[in-house]
């Protein structure tokens, strides 16, 4: 991280009541298996089109709801404020070699809202610097890390997790968010290859990730066939998940479609994906959180 910087974050705002069990120390809950790609030029693409974005828009449009329930575009701005701020102090930690374990008593409904409602006396200018500086150290923090140090662990909500899935995990959160905003305004909405593929391969593992982190041993593949882009991976569940490219011998995909519309799915936007009964508690994770 560079020198001199410093991380706006305040953990005590996360201490309210438990809602998630995340799992700390190894072996991580959720790992992108035998990868060595990683999602920062899209989380930097991402993030700085969403800025570029909201910077563009009216004192009104500010004020106008998006597809999070009683939030307007300040909020959900507002929101990734401190999510980012979160992803940057989780990292620095994890550099360290002393992963935090903050999230214990985060609730994923009533943290946020809570967060939301303090800064509402912020004005739109306030708040869109304040998501401007979280987006350039995010963004610097990524760009500066190399080799194993996308290996080492830090937190997020599944808990002690790689660094190269908590940049995933960042990615997956802000775009949906991004269509939260975009898609009431009526604004273009962009699909990217690596920022659809990143992101839906995330989330598949998120939901069985957070019911494993609970004390669940169920066993199962979840195979995916999706289009826009073309992409086929197996989501391997278990006490810990493991997301893969698909190989020989695999189960046949149980889930087939548009690639977008699966990650909408996934991330409760849109109807919940439904598959056979046997199978559908591999979708439910995230949904039941």
């Amino acid at each position: 991280m560079s020198e001199g910087v410093e991380i706006e974050y305040l953990p005590t705002y996360y201490r309210c009541r438990m809602q998630v069990t995340p799992r700390y120390g190894q072996p991580p809950v959720l790992t992108f298996a035998e990868t060595t790609d990683t999602p920062a030029l899209a989380v930097a693409r991402q993030s700085s089109r969403l800025l570029e974005t909201v910077s563009s828009l009216s004192a009104q449009q500010w004020e106008e709801p998006t597809r999070c329930e009683g939030w307007s575009v300040r909020d959900v701005i507002s929101h990734l404020v401190t999510t980012n701020g979160f992803w940057s102090y989780s990292l620095a930690n994890g550099l360290r070699g002393e992963p935090s374990s903050i999230l214990s008593t985060f609730d994923p409904v009533g943290t946020p809202k809570l967060l939301v409602e303090a800064a509402r006396e912020q004005s739109s200018d306030e708040v869109l610097e304040r998501y401007g500086a979280s987006v350039a150290l995010w963004n610097s923090q990524l760009s500066e890390l190399s080799g194993d140090q996308w290996d080492m662990v830090a937190e997020a909500p599944p808990g002690h997790i790689g660094v190269r899935e908590i940049a995933a995990h960042s990615l997956w959160d802000s775009w949906t968010h991004e269509r939260d905003i975009a898609v009431p305004l009526e604004l273009g909405l962009s699909v990217l290859d690596d920022e659809v593929s990143w992101s839906v391969k995330y989330v598949s593992a998120l939901g069985p990730a957070l019911l494993a982190t609970t004390g669940s041993t169920r066993m199962g593949v979840l195979g995916f066939a999706l289009s826009d882009p073309e992409l086929e991976f197996t989501v391997e569940i278990g006490s810990e998940v493991l997301v893969r490219n698909r190989r020989d011998g695999d189960p046949a995909p149980l889930v087939r479609g548009d690639a977008v519309h699966v990650l909408e799915s996934l991330s409760c936007r849109s109807e919940l994906l439904r598959v056979n009964e046997e199978n559908q508690w591999m979708l439910d994770g995230l949904a039941t959180i």
